[in-house]
Formats: structure tokens, C-alpha cells, sequence
């Protein structure tokens, strides 16, 4: 080695003394020759060791002991061969392993774990005869209570506490088997006494169920335990959607006058046969519901729940509500506006729910409330200025599509042929012009300057009154104006110049339609609404007024979405003339005041129409009652005959025609304007598993698999043939 190094020096050495130099390059020949024989002897040298010691070995394949000397004894080029193999042998390895790990892996839920949900409102009534009103008992309801029949993911009807059913030929009878073995959370067994007092209850008008209608001409009787039957007086196909209200326990019910029913503890403290139970719950200083907290019912009847504890929390609003799942203190809420989806901090921990709604939501228009809502026309002006494709797109993001009639379009009977409204402003501008409606525009320069006249106006007028009780030789221009005492608040006497006011009264003659502006103000400056821009008039038919003019009181529910799109159709309408005041309104008051007393011009509203085509409770003239939801009040005898007719027909083809046939009419008498279909956005953490539902008929439907619902999982590997 050593002799290696100086050789290598030795031709550095030569290299530097001149590379054309003969003797040197002789020199560097040699010694890089003696290098190379050196390297080649080494080589030799070592071939006869590993000739040797192989000679020598008694076995020719090396047992796992000797195996870890392979580094030692192996050549480079043997070690490199055996490392790729090694390599190729591990990369197979992990290959079949994943595979084998993917194809035997059993991911299966296992029990256990709280699942905590946020809700805006607070629950008041836990009673199937009364939680349709309201959604926040009608989610807890679901929760506690079990049902003849039930909707699966896709929103068709299937059994629930109904073991089997059949029904008569002529659709008059349906006989009816309940499972056997379903125990109330209290313990004692369920029976069809409990379905016929809680049927013959939701029938009774002193308990004042919002269902009672539904079961006109529907009467029960008893068979055995487990069996019984209804009867009705005119066969209706959709029967079994109705038969979806909780059942509620007879033996903690039949001693509660029906009266006083309403006010019973087991209304916010219920006992179901659901797939939950109360355990308990927690109230605020004003008695308000905080806290719901339920448990796992270890003898439900269907799939026990996997998730042990659901806790619903109570919010106020929907900012108090985003706050709690920003901050982690839910895991869900029952419902995002989707105007609000941009305040969600954490999204990709969130799974969003969008689920379809049988669900339209309107503008109901109450012909009795203003004259001007009798034409059609002007319904149908009203109409094609709402952009409907731009709330779809701009308000909800894409998750909401147009509506133009009384049906959903996934329903047979659709009617997809009625004539669609869409937006045209100049044809709405059209029919304004040619109905006498003037146009006027309305500046901030031009309301100041009324605003201070009316007040000069008003101030002369009381100078004038006062001014009887003085002296006639008080100058013109100059009088005291004094309080209740005879003086002002500061004790100072005030002088009136009237040249101001003529003056101002001279600017503002020089205004176009000065007058119909200084009526306007006059009329409205104390309602609080912005009288700026556009406004539609006309000379007024009525003594003592001198102009009419256009305006549109609009209502809605207090909710995100409604709002903005509340102000959406103002917008649209204001942009015209057609001025609108807006109102919001409480979920209590819509059903209690608003509908059963009329109490609205334009009400936007959401309905929900339910699976079955059926919409006779929306539109026929019987439905006009205090507690129907005929809302707009429409009468049309010929709609009305038609849905007698395809609700008792059991021909589904006939029925089709009918509806069809009725949704031309109800087309053409426009008491309503159709916008759009929404979805509904329920959020759940990616924590939890087993929510599939795509379609529900109303919120409270998204519990309908909360028994499916994991939180927990157990892993295993199984062997498959």
C-alpha cells in the first residue's frame, strides 16, 4: 500500500517537471504498470483465500448462523446483487401485505361514544299530538318516540313498529300487525291500545292536535294485542304517509284531561319506545331548555344504537350556534343557512349534508290584503321580476333549483309543460306604464329640502294657533312660541321667519311631480323605510287623498336564508317603483297569527309537499280554515273537483292526468309565485359514521338512522372462503 502511495507521488512529481519530457513519460508508464500488477496480485491473493476456505467447507450452503459473516466473505459486486434482491423481496412483501390487509380487514362500528348536536330554539312540546309545529320538538320527538311507518334514505315509506299490513280492494280497509316484544322506555310492553289512544287523541278536539284534520273519516278498531285495522270513508292512496306521528304510552296518558294535556310534564319529560331515552335535562334561569341530554335504549326493538349518549344544546341564533362548532363545543348542528357556510373556520373536519327537501318555498299572495294583488297581471309582473336562476345560483351557491309549479319534478305527476315566468324587466315595465302607473325618481337633495318644509310647515302651524291668543299688533314675521306654560323649554321666545319657507316652497315648485314627492314623504317619512329612488303612482279615486301609491307589504319566517332572499325580491321590486316593506316574523306567529288569521300581503314560505303527490291540503278551497294551509285562500271549483277525485282514485295513471290537469288551472289563476326547490345543509363532524340519507320530507327525517350512526369502530382480521 505504501509503495502504491509513493508511486502515485512519484508520478505528480513527473507530471509537474513537464509532460514532454521523454524520461518521464517512460517513468509514468512503468510505475502506473507495477500499480496495476499489484491490484491484480492483490485479486489473485484474494480468489485463493475464497477457494480455500469454499474447498474446505464440509456444506456448500451456509446455515443461518454463518449467514451473518455474508458481509465479510460476499464480494461487492455479490453484496450489490444480494441487497436488490433483498429489496424486491421486501417491496412484495409490503404489496401483499396491504392487500391482504385491505381484503381481510373487518371495519365494523362498535358501541360507544357522545355525539353532541346544536339546535336553534328551545324545546317546548316533546308530544307527537303537538311537535309538528315546531322543529326543534319534532327532532327530539323522532329521537323518543316510534311510529306505525317510517321513510327510508330515499324518502319512501317503510314499516316501522308494523310487523305487516294489507289493504283492501276498494281501499277502504287497512289491516294492520305490530311487532311483538317493543317495550316503552318505562318498561311495560307496547300494544295496539296505545296506537287506538293515541289515534282516537290526535282525533279529539279538545287536545287540539294540528293532525286532527288529517284523519277526517277515519275510524280504528282493535283486532287483538297486536292487531287492528282503519277504516275509511273514501279511499285515498297516500294513507300511509300519514301514519308517521309518534305513538305515546296510554297508561301514562288516559288519566290527563284532554285540556290540560298541553301543559303535562311528560310534554318536555317523554316516554317513547324510540331508539333513545331521556336521561336528563337542564334549564336556564327564565325556564328555557338548555340542555337534552338522551341514552341509548338497550331494549329498543330495531338496531340498537351504536352511539351511547346524544346531547342536543339549545342556541338562541345562528351566530350563538356557529360560535359553539367553531369553538368544538358540538359536533353538528341541525341546520346551516347557506349564507353562512363561509363562517365555518374548521371545514375540512365537517361532512356537509346536502339533502334533497320535498320542499318549495313561495311568495303567497293574500288578494283580500291589497287591491292591487286582485289583477293577475300584476301577480304575473310581480313574477318575471324575480330572477329565480340568480337566488339558485347567487344566494344558495347552486344548491337550490328554479320552481314554476305546485309539484316536485322527481314526482310522476309533474306537470313540466306549464308556461315558466322567468325574469323580463322591460315586459314588467310594459305593463306598469300601459296599467297608469307613473314613474317618479327620488333624490336625497329633493328629500331634504320636503323634510325641512314639511318641518317649517308644521312649526307655522303652531305658530299660527298660538299666535290667536296674542296682541294684533305683534309684528308679522315675529312671534313667541311658547310650551304649555306659555314659554319654551329654555324660557326664550322664538321667532318664525315665513320668507324661508316661501322660499323653500319656490325651490321646490321648480321639482318635476313636486307635489306627488311632497305627499310621499309626507305619507311615509315616519315608517322608516328608505324613500330614496324609484316609486310608481297615480292619481287617487279616493276623497281626500290625492295619489295612490304602489307598494307591496312582504313577509317572511326569521330565518338567514329567508332573509336574504327577503331582500332579494326587494331589491327587484324597489329597482321598478314597486316599493316594498319587509317584515320578518317568528316561527310561533306564522301558523298562530300570520296564516290562521290572514295577516299578510306577499308571505315567502317554505312547504313542505311530502313524498305523495297529493296536495289537496295546499289547494282546495275546504283547506282555508283558521288550521288549513290553503294559505293564499284560493277557491277554484274545478280544482276542486279535480283533487276529490285523484285523491280517491286508486288508478295512479288517472290520478296523474288529474294533477296534471290541476296544475294548468292553478297555473293560470296565479295565487302564488313558485321560486325554487331547496336542499337542506345538515353538518356532522367527520367523526361520525353511517349518515347516508340523500332525501328527507322534513328535518326531524335525518334521525330516522341515528341508530346507524358510529362514533366507534372495531377492527379485525377475517379469513374469507
Amino acid at each position: 500500500m505504501n509503495l502504491i502511495n509513493s508511486s502515485e507521488k512519484r508520478i505528480k512529481f513527473l507530471k509537474k517537471r513537464g509532460r514532454s519530457n521523454i524520461f518521464s513519460r517512460f517513468f509514468i508508464y512503468l510505475f502506473k504498470r507495477k500499480k496495476k500488477n499489484e491490484i491484480i496480485k492483490k485479486d489473485k491473493d484474494d480468489d485463493l483465500d475464497y477457494n480455500l476456505v469454499y474447498a474446505l467447507s464440509p456444506k456448500k450452503v451456509p446455515n443461518f448462523r454463518q449467514l451473518k459473516y455474508a458481509k465479510k466473505v460476499l464480494r461487492p459486486r455479490e453484496k450489490n446483487i444480494v441487497n436488490f434482491f433483498l429489496i424486491i423481496i421486501l417491496v412484495f412483501l409490503i404489496i401483499f401485505g396491504i392487500r391482504f390487509y385491505k381484503k381481510h380487514l373487518i371495519i365494523e362500528p362498535d358501541f360507544g361514544g357522545e355525539y353532541i348536536e346544536g339546535l336553534v330554539g328551545s324545546p317546548k312540546n316533546i308530544n307527537p299530538l303537538y311537535s309538528t309545529a315546531r322543529d326543534v320538538d319534532s327532532d327530539i320527538s323522532r329521537l323518543v318516540f316510534s311510529s306505525l311507518f317510517t321513510h327510508d334514505k330515499n324518502g319512501n315509506i317503510v314499516n316501522d313498529l308494523v310487523e305487516e299490513y294489507s289493504i283492501s280492494d276498494n281501499g277502504l280497509e287497512y289491516n294492520i300487525r305490530i311487532k311483538e316484544g317493543v317495550k316503552w322506555h318505562h318498561g311495560e310492553s307496547l300494544l295496539v291500545d296505545d296506537i287506538i289512544f293515541t289515534f282516537l287523541a290526535i282525533k279529539n278536539p279538545e287536545y287540539g292536535s294540528p293532525l286532527r284534520g288529517t284523519f277526517s273519516g277515519v275510524e280504528i278498531s282493535k283486532i287483538d294485542d297486536f292487531s287492528f285495522k282503519f277504516v275509511l270513508s273514501e279511499s285515498y292512496a297516500g294513507f300511509l304517509e300519514f301514519l308517521t306521528f309518534g305513538i305515546l304510552p296510554h297508561n301514562l296518558w288516559e288519566s290527563v284531561l284532554p285540556q290540560n294535556a298541553f301543559l303535562n310534564e311528560l310534554n318536555i319529560k317523554p316516554i317513547g319506545s324510540g331508539p333513545y331515552k331521556l336521561k336528563s335535562l337542564t334549564k336556564n334561569k327564565s325556564g328555557e331548555i338548555k340542555d337534552f341530554v338522551l341514552v341509548s335504549n338497550e331494549e329498543y326493538y330495531g338496531q340498537i344504537p351504536y352511539i351511547s349518549k346524544i346531547t342536543l344544546k339549545f342556541f338562541n341564533n345562528y351566530n350563538e350556534l356557529l360560535g359553539a362548532i367553531n369553538n368544538n363545543q358540538v359536533d353538528g348542528i341541525s341546520y346551516l343557512p347557506h349564507g353562512l357556510k363561509s363562517e365555518l373556520i374548521s371545514q375540512n373536519s365537517l361532512s356537509f349534508n346536502k339533502l334533497n327537501l320535498p320542499q318549495i318555498t313561495s311568495l303567497f299572495i293574500n288578494e283580500k290584503k291589497n287591491s292591487v294583488l286582485e289583477k293577475k297581471e300584476f301577480r304575473q309582473a310581480l313574477a318575471i321580476l324575480i330572477d329565480r336562476n340568480r337566488i339558485c345560483n347567487e344566494v344558495f351557491s347552486g344548491n337550490a333549483s328554479p320552481a314554476y309549479g305546485p309539484m316536485l319534478p322527481s314526482s310522476p305527476a309533474y306537470n313540466g309543460d306549464l308556461a315558466k315566468y322567468d325574469y323580463d324587466y322591460e315586459l314588467a315595465k310594459n305593463f306598469l306604464d300601459e296599467s297608469g302607473w307613473n314613474l317618479l325618481e327620488l333624490s336625497q337633495k329633493e328629500l331634504l329640502l320636503i323634510q325641512d318644509i314639511i318641518e317649517l310647515e308644521n312649526n307655522k302651524n303652531k305658530v299660527e294657533a298660538e299666535s290667536k291668543s296674542e296682541t294684533e299688533d305683534q309684528s308679522e314675521n315675529e312671534v313667541k312660541i311658547e310650551d304649555e306654560a306659555g314659554e319654551n323649554a329654555s324660557g326664550e321666545t322664538l321667532n318664525f321667519d315665513f320668507s324661508n319657507l316661501e322660499n323653500k316652497m319656490t325651490e321646490l315648485k321648480n321639482v318635476e311631480n313636486w307635489e306627488v314627492k311632497k305627499s310621499l314623504v309626507k305619507n311615509f317619512f315616519n315608517t322608516g323605510e328608505n324613500l330614496l329612488g324609484a316609486w310608481r303612482f297615480k292619481k287617487s279615486n279616493i276623497s281626500g287623498k290625492d295619489f295612490d301609491f304602489l307598494i307591496i307589504n312582504l313577509s317572511t319566517v326569521d330565518s338567514v336564508d329567508n332573509i336574504i332572499v327577503l331582500d332579494f325580491i326587494k331589491s327587484a321590486w324597489d329597482k321598478i317603483g314597486i316599493r316594498t316593506f319587509t317584515k320578518t316574523i317568528s316561527s310561533n306567529q306564522v301558523q298562530s297569527e300570520i296564516i290562521k288569521n290572514k295577516d299578510f300581503e306577499v308571505l315567502l314560505l317554505s312547504q313542505v309537499v311530502g313524498s305523495d303527490q297529493d296536495v289537496y291540503a295546499f289547494w282546495h278551497s275546504s283547506q282555508i280554515s283558521e288550521m288549513g294551509l290553503n294559505i293564499s285562500g284560493y277557491k277554484n271549483k274545478e280544482v276542486d273537483k279535480l283533487l276529490d277525485e285523484a285523491r280517491l282514485s286508486m288508478n295512479s295513471e288517472d290520478r296523474i292526468q288529474k294533477y296534471k290537469k290541476f296544475q294548468e288551472l292553478l297555473n293560470n289563476d296565479f295565487p302564488v309565485i313558485f321560486l325554487y326547490y331547496p336542499t337542506y345543509n345538515y353538518i356532522q363532524s367527520k367523526k361520525i359514521k353511517g349518515f347516508d340519507f340523500s332525501v328527507i320530507l322534513n328535518p326531524a327525517d335525518r334521525f330516522n338512522n341515528a341508530s346507524n350512526w358510529y362514533i366507534n369502530v372495531n377492527r379485525k382480521i377475517k379469513f374469507r372462503d
